[in-house]
C-alpha cells in the first residue's frame, strides 16, 4: 500500500516536472519570438527613416537618341567603256644607203710662238783681290815706286805671292861683282808682270808680260820694261 501510494507519488512527480519543464519552454519559444520580431520591426523602421532623410538624387537624363541618317542617294553609275592603246609605230631601219654624218673635224691649233731666247747674263768681272788691304793697281805703282831701293825685293815677294821663278841671268859677259849677281826673273800671272831681283833682294827691272829670257834692247825700247839705272851700262843690251 505503502509502496503503491510511493510510485503513485513519483509519477506525480515527474509528471509536474514534465509540465513545468514544457512550460519553459514555451516561454522560451515565445521570448525568442517577441525579441527577433522587435529586432526585424526596429531595423525596418531605421532604414526607412535613412532612405527619407537622404537627399533626392538628380535624376540622369537620358540620353538623346542620335539623329537618323538621311538615306543615301543611289547614283546611277555609266559604264565607261576601257581606253584602248594606241598601236605603237615600228622604228623604219635607215637604208643601208643612207648619207652618214660628216665626222667632226676638230679646228687645229696654232702653237704657240717661241719666244725669243734670253741674252747671255753679262760676265762681270770677279771682284778685285786684296792683298795686304791693297788692290794690284796699288801694289804695282807700289813696286814701281821702291824700285832698287832697300827692301824692294821683300816687298814683291809679300804684295805678290804667286809669282814664280822663270829665268836666271848668272852674269857672264858683264862687269858685275859676284855680290850682286845672279838676277833671278820672277813672274805674276795676277799682274802679268815679271820682276827681276838681284842678290841683295833689290830689283833691277820690271817688265810687263811673262820674260823667261834675258832682257834685250828691244824690251827697253818697247816701253813695257822699267830699267835701274845699274843696269844701263850692260854691253848685252
Amino acid at each position: 500500500m505503502n509502496q503503491k501510494a510511493v510510485s503513485a507519488g513519483r509519477q506525480t512527480c515527474l509528471s509536474g516536472r514534465q509540465g513545468f519543464s514544457q512550460l519553459i519552454l514555451m516561454i522560451v519559444i515565445g521570448a525568442t519570438l517577441v525579441f527577433g520580431g522587435g529586432s526585424f520591426w526596429y531595423y525596418q523602421q531605421s532604414a526607412e527613416q535613412d532612405i527619407k532623410s537622404a537627399p533626392e538624387t538628380q535624376a540622369i537624363p537620358e540620353s538623346s537618341p542620335a539623329p537618323a541618317e538621311p538615306p543615301k542617294q543611289q547614283t546611277s553609275t555609266i559604264p565607261v567603256p576601257a581606253a584602248t592603246k594606241e598601236p605603237i609605230p615600228r622604228a623604219i631601219p635607215k637604208p643601208s644607203f643612207a648619207p652618214t654624218s660628216a665626222p667632226k673635224l676638230t679646228p687645229a691649233v696654232a702653237p704657240a710662238p717661241t719666244p725669243p731666247p734670253l741674252p747671255p747674263a753679262p760676265v762681270l768681272p770677279p771682284p778685285p783681290l786684296l792683298i795686304n788691304g791693297k788692290t794690284l793697281e796699288v801694289r804695282l805703282a807700289e813696286a814701281h815706286d821702291r824700285l832698287h831701293t832697300s827692301g824692294s825685293g821683300d816687298n814683291v815677294r809679300q804684295n805678290f805671292p804667286d809669282i814664280a821663278l822663270v829665268y836666271t841671268d848668272d852674269g857672264a859677259g858683264a862687269p858685275f861683282p859676284s855680290d850682286i849677281i845672279p838676277f833671278n826673273y820672277y813672274y805674276s800671272s795676277e799682274a802679268d808682270t815679271t820682276f827681276s831681283i838681284c842678290k841683295p833682294e833689290r830689283t833691277t827691272f820690271i817688265c810687263k808680260g811673262k820674260l823667261d829670257r834675258l832682257i834685250k834692247r828691244g824690251d827697253l825700247d818697247s816701253g813695257r820694261c822699267e830699267l835701274t839705272p845699274l843696269l844701263s851700262g850692260d854691253p848685252r843690251l
